[in-house]
């Protein structure tokens, strides 16, 4: 019983090592042939990428590169007897077979496989790397170059521009100058173009109009004069605008008579229209210059506005600041002044102004509450010299 079981037990440990070593000889085995199997299918590969350079096309004749031509000069006959007719020969039956035709070659083209002698070798390769190498280098040093000198001319220009300059033009009754620092970046060719804009004209017209638009929406609200100029730059007859603030001065031949409680502006008309404070050199009531600073150009205009003051003390405490603008089409004579007083609650001038003012509030807001509103009513009037009330010729803004 002993002796079998141990007999068994060896058997098997003899079958599983067998087995074990066909494993081994099979995973080997496993390997070489993905090893062949990779290897044949990188090498077409590595064959295609390269270029041939033996200048022939690879070429495997095959039957569509064949066609078959008759070469036996007999014709097919089929004669059951043969003639022995007196004067006639005796002809033999003829059926073509393969012997009669041969393969003509069609195609044109010569078999050809390429070998290794019909690609480069590495060192013409490497030869042919190393000059196209160089070749891109060289293109890489001219466009260098290039950005080089167009680097080094915008860097030209640019100090050509970076100077302070003036620039002036004089016509028929003033001068304009204008100073531009090193930071606008005027060039050197610069011109300044300057154009007024004649009284009569509707252009004209259209600014004045514009103009008393502007100053309405500040402290003045009427111009008692005015002229527009058109100022620009211009290179090469194309407009060009500074990078800076420069200062603009007109300079006026015969001088503009300024009323003495009156103020001088300039007018922009740009992207949007805006009121500009000015400098201007008066004496006596007379202007003959003004200087305004300029970020860009267009239409600008001066204009001179008038304006009358005065101040009213209310019985609740009140202090009120009256200011009157006018034209000189208003006519107002030199002297004149404003009067002014409050009415009274309990008068009738001051119920006709409450209800004047109810009435527009409440189209403003039908829920306007009257009991919330505060009235100061003031009668506003303009006197001359002589204390004498008038009116104005022309409207004017309060």
């Amino acid at each position: 019983m002993g002796k079998a079981f141990l007999k068994n037990t060896a058997d098997l440990l003899q079958k599983k090592h067998k087995r074990k070593q066909w494993q081994k000889i099979m995973i080997s085995l496993s390997l070489v042939v993905a090893l062949l199997t990779s290897c044949l299918l990188i090498h077409p590969a590595i064959t295609m990428s390269r270029q041939a350079t033996c200048g022939q096309e690879e070429h495997t004749h095959t039957e569509k590169c064949y066609e078959k031509k008759l070469i036996c000069n007999k014709e097919e006959q089929s004669i059951s007897e043969s003639s022995e007719t007196e004067g006639e020969e005796s002809v033999e039956a003829h059926t073509h077979s393969d012997a009669c035709y041969e393969n003509v070659l069609i195609c044109g083209k010569q078999e050809h496989t390429h070998s290794e002698a019909c690609y480069p070798k590495e060192e013409e390769k490497k030869e042919e790397v190393a000059a196209n190498t160089e070749e891109e280098k060289s293109e890489d040093k001219d466009v260098k170059s290039e950005d080089q000198e167009d680097k080094a001319e915008e860097k030209t220009e640019d100090t050509e521009k970076a100077e302070a300059r003036t620039l002036k033009v004089d016509q028929a009754d003033y001068t304009v100058e204008v100073d531009c620092p090193a930071e606008a970046n005027i060039p050197k060719d610069a011109k300044l173009k300057v154009r007024e804009i004649k009284k009569d004209s509707d252009e004209y017209q259209d600014y004045y109009e514009k103009a008393m638009k502007a100053v309405a929406s500040g402290d003045e609200t009427d111009i008692s004069f005015a002229r527009f100029f058109d100022i620009s730059f211009e290179v090469d007859g194309k407009e060009i605008e500074p990078e800076a603030k420069v200062e603009v001065k007109i300079t006026y031949d015969d001088k503009v008579e300024v009323p003495e409680k009156g103020k001088v502006k300039s007018v922009h008309f740009g992207n949007k229209t805006e009121v500009l404070d000015v400098k201007t050199n008066e004496k006596n009531g007379k202007m003959d210059e003004v200087k305004f600073n300029a970020d860009s150009f267009s239409v600008y205009a001066i204009v001179g506005t008038e304006t009358l003051t005065g101040d009213v003390l209310t019985a609740d405490g009140k202090t009120y600041t009256v200011t009157v603008t006018y034209g000189a089409d208003a006519k107002i004579p030199e002297g004149a002044s404003l009067k002014i007083t409050e009415f009274d609650e309990s008068s009738q001038e001051y119920a006709e102004t409450k209800a004047l003012v109810t009435e527009k509030k409440k189209v403003e807001n039908k829920f306007f509450d009257v009991s919330s509103m505060g009235l100061d009513a003031l009668d506003i009037s303009i006197v001359d010299k002589d204390g004498k009330e008038m009116e104005p010729a022309a409207p004017v803004g309060v």
